[in-house]
């Protein structure tokens, strides 16, 4: 029997039992879209995502100690710019250093050319090597150079969104001037935006971070406003280089103590565990508790399919009988029941995949946060980009694992029915 006879038995049988086939269908549907949702969450932490395309070597260096045990004052900030300048920006373990101007709290606005009218924008007052370790694609212009950051020229990097929002085209702007709180910026180069979902690369508008005065306001001994990404081929070597930094400089004096915690911290361990040490993930607490997260949204629908189908073949099973004393034999009638449930199957993923794509546009991106502590639950429009919706790899996984799991599910109940009697089906 060839593969598209099975198919036309398994529609018509769809057909004929509309409850069965919308159970089963919505069943599925829920499973694979739940699967689907969290892998791509998980997608966003992880993967090399335009522009974070180099988070395999990308390390982030995001706060340090300062303490006077002698008087127990203790102060723990972001990185000091002396501790940048004369320290991190001369590390030999890593390829490329950027570091960015930290306000905790931003409240940027651009001025509409024309109105007038605030619009707030995501500012990242940064360096030129910023755009070494996220390679943004360029509309048109450049990037801001080494020379523009040590005058603390007013320049700008927009990108396309922004550059519509106040000029009404992504083309034609570089060489203009925009204002950002009432500053005016010369528009260096456009670039293509990235997700809002990328908190380490995402910006609006970058800037030199010298066009901000405070950058360089340390607060006490390699304590100011200032962190650090970079990349390295040798996670091991970098640290140790940084780790010598606060040994050096512990042991040259007594008054004072630095510590830069577990940081340099590689992306993945900032993805699985922002807030906590390195020591403190454990890596096989966190295998685990996502495996069981996937068993219940995969095993418990397949089960409860299981035991539909298990009553769906026992009420098959004069059918089966009749087919059988006819000359059809097991593999055949298995092969049927199998394929009847692909059918089955493979039209609750499109459903499946379908509710993931409305739901994510319909929350902007919002349901991407979950999991993600070091995104803003607020998603913005930007949120979702075709590096995300459009994930086939991502989207082939889930929906593979749950064809395997629904077959697997129809396996055992339809080999149990087709291996009675003959006369036991008849009856």
């Amino acid at each position: 029997m060839s593969v598209t006879t099975y198919f036309r038995q398994a529609w018509r049988m769809m057909l004929a039992n509309k409850l069965f086939s919308a159970i089963y269908i919505s069943g599925t549907a829920l499973a694979i879209a739940t699967t689907t949702l969290f892998a791509v969450i998980y997608y966003v932490k992880i993967a090399p995502i335009y522009p974070e395309t180099n988070r395999m070597e990308t390390y982030y260096f995001r706060s340090v100690e300062n303490s006077i045990p002698e008087e127990g004052r203790m102060m723990q900030s972001r990185l000091g710019y002396d501790l940048v300048r004369d320290h991190l920006y001369k590390l030999h373990n890593a390829s490329h250093v950027s570091a960015t101007f930290d306000e905790w709290e931003q409240r940027e606005y651009a001025q509409h050319p024309e109105t007038l009218q605030d619009i707030k924008v995501c500012t990242r007052k940064t360096d030129p090597a910023f755009f070494d370790i996220y390679p943004y694609r360029f509309i048109e212009g450049k990037a801001f150079t080494e020379e523009d950051l040590q005058t603390g020229r007013l320049v700008a990097v927009v990108n396309d969104i922004t550059a519509r929002r106040l000029f009404g085209s992504e083309t034609g702007v570089v060489g203009k001037t925009i204002k950002i709180n009432h500053k005016d910026f010369l528009v260096t180069g456009v670039v293509e935006s990235g997700s809002s979902l990328m908190s380490h690369s995402y910006a609006d508008v970058i800037v030199p971070y010298t066009t901000d005065y405070r950058y360089s306001l340390d607060r006490d001994v390699f304590v100011g406003n200032m962190v650090v990404t970079m990349t390295a081929t040798d996670g091991d070597a970098l640290r140790e280089e940084i780790d010598e930094i606060a040994r050096k400089f512990n042991s040259s004096q007594t008054r004072c103590v630095v510590d830069f915690f577990d940081f340099p911290k590689s992306h993945l361990s900032w993805a699985i565990s922002p807030e906590r040490d390195d020591d403190g993930v454990s890596w096989k607490a966190v295998a685990r508790q996502n495996l069981l997260v996937l068993l219940v949204l995969l095993l418990v629908p397949a089960l409860n399919l299981s035991g539909l189908i298990s009553s769906r073949m026992d009420m098959r099973s004069s059918e089966l009988g009749v087919r059988r004393s006819f000359g059809a034999t097991r593999p055949k009638l298995l092969g049927q029941v199998l394929w009847e449930n692909l059918m089955l199957t493979v039209v609750g993923g499109i459903v499946g995949l379908l509710i993931v794509w409305l739901s994510l546009w319909a929350t902007s991106g919002s349901l991407l946060t979950l999991l993600n502590e070091d995104v803003d639950a607020t998603a913005t429009s930007s949120a979702l980009t075709s590096g995300i919706l459009f994930a086939p790899a991502v989207f082939a996984m889930a929906f593979m694992l749950c064809v395997i799991l629904n077959l697997l599910s129809a396996l055992v109940p339809a080999w149990v029915s087709i291996r009675k009697q003959i006369t036991d089906c008849l009856k």
